[in-house]
């Protein structure tokens, strides 16, 4: 009755899938890695928003939450390397509505939600990657003059596309575990979600002597919102001490992701995940996410 009276039905992954496509999405709420979960055994719910017979919306429900949301405690994604922080659904631009379903991580630049709170009922904030601009100028020699070193010193950097599928999950899983001490890096399932999608990790892998070093997961979505790039995680050699290897990939990938926008002409969103842990106060820009009151 509530979805009902609140301007929503129910519709079928088609239907989401071109509005998604139409609107936007980011990797939430896109509609590609949606259906591998779908294929992969996830079972949702979808909805569309009706406004004056023009199809104004869409969204994703799993277990009455919106889909990867990390407060749901039956999500059926947990085993994908999918960001769950920022909930962007497929919506007309500047639309105003009601939400009839469950988020704790609504994203702030969706649509207008008439009951989403951002400040009184959630302090949740998600860590937006500032532009290699916004530092200061010190602190971009002291970036570029690690990155000389570091290459100096027989190091180098391989895009992450110029691997195959299992080499790049033999080289991700080797670095998690070594930096998480033996901690599988991916479901099984997930390994199936990098081989589908390795067409959608952005960055580099650090090396020394032509050997991986550092590997940050980065996946990215590309749709009419703009780009959108999710620091999954990050494996590296902890034996190796001379080299700051997080901090080094770090900035090699953000010069990376400004460079895809720019070859795009798309503005670029580039997550961190929750704000939390002193590296992220250096690295990134705090973005209240919303909670939505049902």
């Amino acid at each position: 009755m509530i979805i009902k009276y609140s301007g929503w039905d129910k519709c079928d992954f088609s239907d989401y899938k071109k509005l998604a496509i139409k609107y936007g999405f980011n990797n939430e709420t896109s509609p590609f890695f949606i259906e591998f979960a779908m294929n992969n055994g996830a079972v949702f719910d979808f909805f569309i928003l009706r406004k004056n017979g023009v199809d104004v919306g869409a969204c994703c429900v799993d277990n009455g939450w919106l889909c990867n949301d990390i407060k749901n405690p039956k999500s059926q994604t947990n085993d994908l390397p999918l960001p769950k922080y920022s909930i962007m659904p497929p919506f007309l631009k500047n639309i105003r509505c009601l939400m009839p379903f469950k988020s704790k991580c609504f994203a702030l630049e969706s649509a207008h939600i008439l009951n989403a709170s951002y400040k009184f009922f959630s302090k949740r904030k998600v860590a937006i990657a500032k532009a290699s601009t916004d530092f200061s100028a010190k602190t971009v020699s002291t970036r570029n003059r690690e990155i000389r070193k570091f290459i100096s010193d027989g190091g180098s950097f391989k895009s992450a596309a110029e691997y195959s599928e299992n080499e790049l999950y033999d080289i991700y899983s080797h670095l998690y575990s070594d930096r998480r001490s033996g901690a599988a890096a991916l479901s099984p399932v997930g390994k199936d979600f990098i081989s589908e999608f390795k067409s959608q990790i952005v960055g580099d892998i650090a090396l020394i002597n032509d050997e991986p070093v550092a590997f940050q997961l980065n996946i990215k979505s590309l749709s009419n919102y703009g780009l959108f790039v999710d620091f999954i995680n990050i494996g590296y050699d902890t034996k190796i001490k001379k080299h700051s290897l997080g901090t080094l990939i770090m900035w090699r990938n953000l010069q990376i992701v400004e460079s895809l926008s720019a070859d795009h002409h798309a503005p670029s969103v580039y997550s961190f995940g929750m704000m939390s842990g002193e590296y992220k106060q250096r690295w990134c820009n705090p973005v209240p996410v919303g909670k939505i009151l049902i």
